[in-house]
């Protein structure tokens, strides 16, 4: 659970070069896998290239040291990274074409079968990168908040109305979580704005760790909100 605990960019100066790199780099993997993949899927992958592909590029970020130029004050660390996808896909539709010229190397599987490829359902390659990136964010910050929940020893609360955080329950459901834990409708409701008040938190603080200190939080919230209509 620690490892949630950990902010993007305290994540990034240890892939970089502190003492847990190996760890930070695997952790940076797990966390961006699924906008990568989905990015490189909508690029008109089939799903077996784009995941080949995915690995390739956590492969390439750990191999070459692509994370050394990162830097909080440079910007958004959602557009590095997106950066860096679209600069190793390029180069391995370059290297594909170089060896359909007569060249010789390791193959890179770029060209799925036609009928294993997915539409984009109108939606753009950067667009759907955006769309994981912000369910990743939101994950992490409920992560962080089961966490908290743990440590007060409310676990079995947490679980019971976390269902209820993003989503308005039947009335009947507060009396039945009351019943259980012995609550009051009035304070069951209460515990359910407080869980809701603290995930905003949460995901507030997640978004701001990937950007350039002093940038804009609230415009940054509003485009990943967009990108999950």
């Amino acid at each position: 659970m620690a490892a949630f605990l950990t902010t993007q960019w305290s994540l990034v100066s240890q892939a970089v070069g502190g003492e847990s790199q190996a760890e930070a780099l695997n952790e940076l993997c797990t966390r961006y896998w699924n906008p990568v993949f989905e990015f490189v899927r909508r690029s008109g992958q089939g799903e077996e290239e784009a995941r080949d592909l995915t690995q390739a590029f956590f492969a390439r970020v750990l191999a070459k040291d692509w994370l050394a130029p990162a830097d909080r004050e440079r910007g958004k660390f959602r557009t590095f990274l997106l950066t860096l996808l679209k600069r190793f896909m390029a180069d391995a539709r370059d290297y594909q074409q170089r060896v359909k010229r007569g060249g010789r190397a390791e193959h890179i599987p770029l060209d799925g079968p036609e009928g294993s490829r997915i539409a984009d359902g109108g939606a753009s390659p950067d667009e759907w990168f955006d769309r994981r990136w912000a369910e990743t964010l939101m994950g992490l910050a409920a992560a962080r908040l089961r966490a908290e929940a743990v440590a007060a020893g409310k676990l079995e609360l947490f679980e019971a109305l976390s269902p209820y955080v993003t989503i308005e329950p039947e009335a009947a459901v507060y009396g039945m979580v009351g019943e259980r834990f012995r609550m009051s409708r009035g304070a069951v409701a209460m515990a359910v704005h407080r869980l809701r008040a603290r995930l905003r938190e949460m995901v507030r603080r997640e978004v701001a760790e990937t950007l350039t200190d002093g940038a804009d939080v609230e415009a940054e919230l509003q485009a990943l909100k967009e990108s999950l209509r």
